[in-house]
């Protein structure tokens, strides 16, 4: 990946010209993302001379414009580890070529740098819960780790700009809606199963991914104040978040080779850094 960076008012603008091998391995997950999205359900660590045939399937034309979109999704994390920048919003892609499977493709990336936020104090953390009836032990334990980690977002030293939080909240329910695609349902029959509005659902939606992301910013606040470091555990849980479903060896592996490693960095910082505030908090149960 070759890339020229340029700032101007806060945002970062990399131009890169992906390689055709780089364009290959997007063109893969492309596909499968696409292929998932219509409800195919195709293990993403799929023998390689599926994928093969999944490529040799659009032949050497350029790509329809319904795996184009995924593609485009896919490179751009090879030009921000590249460029060295860690997106603080859903960066937009751009270019006015279509990708072919193994030739190079030149594209835009726009993209905010995520912001460092300080927390106002570090005193540990004391909350009290309560077990509702019914509740499974894994429900409980989410509920102790929202209070413990609320608390600490509470002590953001500013909130998150209104770009931010839209994007954040954008990207959630554009992930919302890839899963229930998966799942061979739409958001209307979604929501006339829950019983609610797609008002009602983004307005929830909005709110929690405000939530998610100020926890998210206070564990990036924790890991660097106190030096917080990842262990193996950690690293094989975030790389099953970003990539469900696959063995997690080689989910750390597909990540490393499809440039997101900052992402799985990312998120295994944010894990240790629960796991050090739960450790150190003091639940009280009633």
């Amino acid at each position: 990946m070759q890339t020229q960076v340029e700032e101007k008012n806060g945002v970062v603008y990399i131009t890169a010209t992906a390689s055709g091998g780089e364009v290959k391995l997007a063109v893969e997950d492309g596909m499968h993302a696409f292929m998932n999205e219509s409800g195919m359900q195709i293990p993403i660590d799929t023998d390689p001379a599926l994928k093969q045939k999944m490529i040799e399937s659009i032949g050497n034309d350029a790509i329809g414009e319904a795996v184009r979109e995924s593609v485009l999704d896919c490179l751009a994390p090879f030009a921000l580890t590249d460029a060295g920048v860690i997106p603080g919003m859903m960066p937009e892609v751009k270019s006015d070529e279509n990708p072919v499977p193994g030739e190079p493709f030149t594209f835009t990336v726009e993209v905010v740098p995520r912001p460092e936020f300080e927390l106002n104090s570090y005193h540990e953390v004391s909350v009290t819960c309560k077990r509702e009836e019914g509740d499974s032990d894994e429900e409980y334990e989410q509920q102790k780790i929202s209070a413990v980690t609320g608390v600490w977002a509470s002590r953001l030293d500013r909130d998150v700009s209104p770009a931010m939080w839209r994007s954040f909240t954008d990207r959630s329910i554009q992930d919302f809606v890839k899963q229930l695609a998966a799942q061979g349902m739409t958001v209307d029959q979604f929501c006339e199963e829950q019983n609610t509005t797609r008002e009602q659902m983004h307005y929830i939606m909005d709110a929690n991914a405000h939530a998610a992301l100020l926890s998210s910013l206070a564990m990036d606040a924790l890991v660097r104040h106190y030096k917080i470091k990842p262990d193996k555990d950690d690293e094989r849980r975030a790389a099953l978040m970003l990539v469900p479903n696959a063995d997690a060896e080689w989910a750390i592996q597909h990540l490393h080779d499809t440039g997101r490693s900052y992402l799985l960095k990312e998120n295994a910082e944010r894990l240790a850094a629960t796991k050090w505030a739960m450790a150190h908090a003091t639940i009280t149960e009633v």
